[in-house]
């Protein structure tokens, strides 16, 4: 991976151009060789290919006058594009956006007649990692308090060392709760059924993503934990 200066002739770039691909960072253009992608048998294994074909076909079951409804409150709210500038969705991607981000909690229905852009954050968020011979493996997020009308969402990546750069490729989703009752949340169980071989010593990096009950969602939250021996 490498960064690249532009030019007063090209502003902004993004995509992929022969084997190289551009995109933006953090407001920095960032140059990589272009990904290989998924074989089809892995695109054909993927568990959440029926969801996605369900919540397209949703779309077209709506009435127009639902369609109509979510083309007009997608003008309340915008998103940034490759480029970094904010813009608006169509309707059919803000409702495939959002109603996609209910799947995944399996949260309801949205109605695009009262959409709420206002996501709650936690204070302080802080995962604990710990091995003892007596109570084994833990692993835990504490918030400073209860947020309303909010869930929360773990991923989380192993790292061979902690300056390492996040990669989507590289996380599993892990975990989510309602963060509307509770500060603590042990997810234990999920972490090592997606990590059986951790070891002490070992370090990750989690992902911290609040999302509201339109569907919302927070920029993820970095956190960063080594499992000790207790």
């Amino acid at each position: 991976m490498a960064t690249a200066k532009l030019s007063a002739i090209i502003t902004a770039i993004a995509g992929t151009v022969g084997g190289v691909t551009f995109r933006r960072h953090n407001s920095t253009t960032v140059v990589s060789a272009k990904s290989m992608g998924t074989s089809k048998t892995a695109n054909r294994l993927n568990q959440r290919l029926p969801e996605l074909r369900n919540l397209m076909f949703s779309w077209q079951l709506l009435t127009p006058a639902s369609r109509s409804d979510w083309a007009a409150a997608a003008l309340n709210f915008t998103f940034p594009d490759k480029f970094g500038n904010l813009r608006n969705l169509p309707g059919r991607l803000l409702y495939l956006k959002l109603q996609g981000n209910q799947i995944v909690v399996n949260g309801p229905s949205i109605n695009p007649l009262s959409l709420n852009g206002l996501i709650n954050l936690g204070v302080n968020p802080l995962v604990s990692l710990s091995y003892s011979a007596f109570d084994g493996w833990s692993v835990v997020l504490n918030i400073d308090s209860v947020i309303s009308d909010t869930l929360i969402l773990i991923q989380a990546q192993l790292v061979s060392n902690p300056s390492q750069s996040s990669s989507n490729g590289r996380r599993q989703v892990l975990y989510y709760a309602n963060a509307s009752a509770q500060t603590s949340f042990d997810f234990t169980y999920e972490f090592m059924q997606k990590f059986p071989n951790t070891k002490v010593g070992y370090t990750y990096r989690f992902y911290i993503t609040y999302q509201n009950l339109s569907g919302f969602r927070s920029v993820p939250i970095n956190v960063t934990g080594t499992f000790v021996n207790l």
